[in-house]
C-alpha cells in the first residue's frame, strides 16, 4: 500500500496549536477573481515534494516571454509549517461566480517520445476510462455545477515523436499540443483537455530561464512534478495538462505501481484543470493557504480508491461539502 505522505493540510484545531507553538505556515498566494484575470497566460503547479519545492509559489504569470511567480501578500511567511495528521482543512474553496469550468470534457493524452507508452507511464487510457466512471469524479459536481454520470470521458491517444532538449519549455509542449488539437479536428475550448506525457530523462521548465522545472537531476531548479494551464492558439482556447515521469523522488510514493505514480498526479491536474481552468475559480480565497486549488489542498495523501472494477492508491481531492479531502 501506498505510504501516506501528509503536507499543506491543516485542521482548525492545527491552526490554533500553530499559533500556540509559534510556528509558521506557509506562504500566502494572490489569486485574482474573475475580474482580475490577465490577458497573459498563466501556470499552475503541483510542487514537489522536497525541501527547496515546497516553498515555491503555486501560480505563476507570463510576462515578456518569461514566467514569475504571483507575488505572495506582504509579511507572508515563506516557511512552511509541520504537517497535521487531520484531512480536515480550515477554509474551504471559492467558486467566483461568472468563471469557465470543464462541466464535460473529451480527455486527450499526447504520449511523446515513446514507442509504448504502457511501458513508459502506465495504461493511461484505462486509468482515465475508470476515473470517467467512478464516485471519486463526482466531488467535481459541486464545482462545475453537473451531476450526469461520464461526462469526462477517455477521447483517444496521440503519439508523438518529437526533438527536444533535455530541458524543453511549455512554449515546445505548446506546440505539439496545437498540433495535436489540429489534428484532432480542432477540438479545443472548454469540452476538451489534453494531457501531455513526457518520457523518464526529460525535463521540463517554464521558459528558456530554465529556473522553474521538472528536473529531478537538478534540484536546484526542481520545482514541479506537474502543472496545469490554457492558451490560446489557432483560434482555440486550449486547456491542458504537463505529465512529467513520476517515478522520481519528489513525486513518486512509496510501494506503488508505475500506472499509480502517473495516476496521482494526473488525476490531480484532470480535478484542478476541470475545476478552474484559467486560474481564476475554486482556490482558497483568503489566509495562509491562498491560492491552493481542491488538488493541492490533499496532495500525497493518498489511499486505495476503487475505480470502476479497479483500485488505485491515490490521492483524495477537496470538497466543500464535507470540508475534506474525499473519495466521494
Amino acid at each position: 500500500m501506498k505510504m501516506n505522505k501528509l503536507r499543506f493540510t491543516q485542521s482548525a484545531a492545527f491552526i490554533l496549536l500553530v499559533a500556540a507553538l509559534g510556528w509558521t505556515l506557509p506562504a500566502a498566494q494572490a489569486r485574482p477573481g474573475p475580474a482580475q484575470v490577465s490577458a497573459e497566460q498563466k501556470i499552475h503547479i503541483f510542487r514537489a515534494d522536497l525541501p527547496g519545492a515546497r516553498n515555491r509559489p503555486l501560480d505563476y504569470v507570463q510576462s515578456g516571454g518569461r514566467y514569475a511567480p504571483v507575488a505572495a501578500p506582504a509579511g507572508a511567511s515563506s516557511a512552511v509549517a509541520p504537517p497535521a495528521q487531520s484531512l480536515f482543512f480550515p477554509v474551504d474553496v471559492t467558486n467566483f461566480s461568472g468563471t469557465q469550468h470543464l462541466k464535460t470534457a473529451k480527455q486527450f493524452p499526447i504520449f511523446v517520445n515513446c514507442a509504448n507508452p504502457t511501458t513508459c507511464w502506465g495504461n493511461v487510457a484505462q486509468f482515465l476510462k475508470d476515473l470517467n466512471v467512478s464516485a471519486f469524479i463526482h466531488i467535481l459536481d459541486q464545482y462545475v455545477a453537473s451531476t450526469t454520470n461520464k461526462r469526462y470521458p477517455f477521447g483517444a491517444s496521440f503519439p508523438k515523436t518529437v526533438a527536444l532538449n533535455h530541458f524543453a519549455t511549455d512554449a515546445n509542449l505548446q506546440t505539439i499540443i496545437a498540433q495535436v488539437v489540429a489534428a484532432n479536428g480542432g477540438n479545443a475550448e472548454y469540452t476538451n483537455l489534453y494531457h501531455i506525457f513526457l518520457k523518464q530523462g526529460q525535463d521540463v521548465c517554464f521558459d528558456t530561464s530554465f529556473s522553474v522545472c521538472y528536473s529531478p537531476d537538478q534540484l536546484s531548479t526542481f520545482a514541479f512534478c506537474g502543472y496545469h494551464s490554457a492558451f490560446n492558439s489557432g483560434g482555440h482556447h486550449i486547456i491542458y495538462s504537463v505529465e512529467p515521469f513520476q517515478q522520481v523522488p519528489g513525486c513518486q510514493g512509496s510501494g506503488v505501481t508505475l500506472l499509480e505514480n502517473t495516476a496521482d498526479t494526473l488525476s490531480h491536474e484532470v480535478f484542478e484543470a476541470a475545476s478552474d481552468p484559467d486560474l481564476n475559480t475554486n482556490v482558497v480565497a483568503s489566509g495562509a493557504f491562498q491560492g491552493n486549488e481542491i488538488g493541492d489542498i490533499c496532495a500525497f495523501i493518498n489511499v486505495a480508491i476503487t475505480l470502476g472494477t479497479r483500485t488505485y492508491h491515490i490521492q483524495r481531492e477537496y470538497s466543500n461539502a464535507v470540508h475534506a479531502c474525499a473519495t466521494q
